[in-house]
């Protein structure tokens, strides 16, 4: 994956866009080209790269146009007469994922996951639909894992990441850097290289593995960044298949939506 520096002098896997939101959407139903009055203001269309309207989202016209709760409730019961969206997972898990995959089935459609926004047509979502089917079955026969990050006590990690062959850098900062491996997460400093189980925040200093203190420092900046800025984190081994769950379950099922529907899927990281 891009390892590009952003203005903020970050690099890795989780600078730039890494850390977006992937999400695919189905049209059910006509896209309204007018929204309902009592929406005026607070919505916006969306168009394709061909000019074609596609969809909404809930973005108001004017800087000085707040929104309320009931705006957000309107625009999702509006919505879901003519859209369905699934979100399929952080854009560094699902890239990294795909890498690990590409060795072991056929992504080949599935690699327009890396873009910012595709749009795929009956056809290719069907091929689609299959390639998800494919990983599924080879996972259930051939169980493998990742990485969960995981907040506190939390049962359900707050970001996956998945090893590749050779040590991924996660971010990097200076001569500071994250990476993960097949054995975890590694924490490289000048001089010093750890493996990295846990941490915890308490008054703005970051302490690892209960004994590493770091501080304030970039090295103890970037485990913040890496946990969401979570005050607690632990690190631990998942099966894989429930990492990507979401894009194995919610993208075989909008696939599946797709195909009988006879339309096509959209897919964007953020509003890309």
């Amino acid at each position: 994956m891009s390892t590009a520096s952003t203005d903020a002098g970050l690099t890795g896997m989780l600078s730039g866009h890494g850390h977006d939101q992937l999400r695919v959407t189905v049209l059910t139903g006509e896209v309204p080209h007018h929204a309902p009055r009592e929406l005026e203001g607070s919505v916006t269309p969306v168009y394709d790269d061909e000019g074609h309207l596609y969809d909404w989202r809930i973005d108001p016209a004017h800087a000085d146009h707040s929104l309320q709760a009931q705006d957000f409730q309107r625009f999702a019961a509006w919505r879901s007469g003519f859209a369905t969206e699934r979100f399929l997972g952080e854009r560094v898990l699902i890239v990294s994922f795909l890498d690990w995959a590409s060795q072991k089935c056929d992504v080949s459609t599935l690699q327009v996951l890396r873009l910012d926004h595709c749009h795929l047509n009956e056809g290719r979502a069907l091929a689609l639909d299959r390639q998800l089917g494919e990983l599924r079955r080879y996972l259930d026969a051939h169980p493998a894992t990742g990485y969960g990050l995981f907040a506190s006590s939390a049962s359900k990690p707050i970001r996956g990441l998945v090893p590749a062959d050779e040590p991924g850098l996660v971010l990097g900062l200076g001569s500071d850097r994250v990476t993960i491996a097949a054995d975890g997460l590694r924490l490289h400093t000048v001089g010093a290289e750890h493996l990295i189980q846990s941490w915890q925040v308490s008054d703005g200093a970051v302490t690892a593995n209960d004994d590493l203190q770091l501080g304030s420092s970039p090295a103890a900046r970037l485990l913040r960044i890496v946990g969401r800025q979570a005050t607690s984190v632990r690190v631990e081994r998942c099966p894989l298949s429930s990492l990507v769950g979401p894009l194995l379950s919610f993208g075989k099922e909008a696939a599946d939506l797709a195909v009988t529907g006879r339309t096509g899927l959209y897919f964007r990281s953020s509003w890309a």
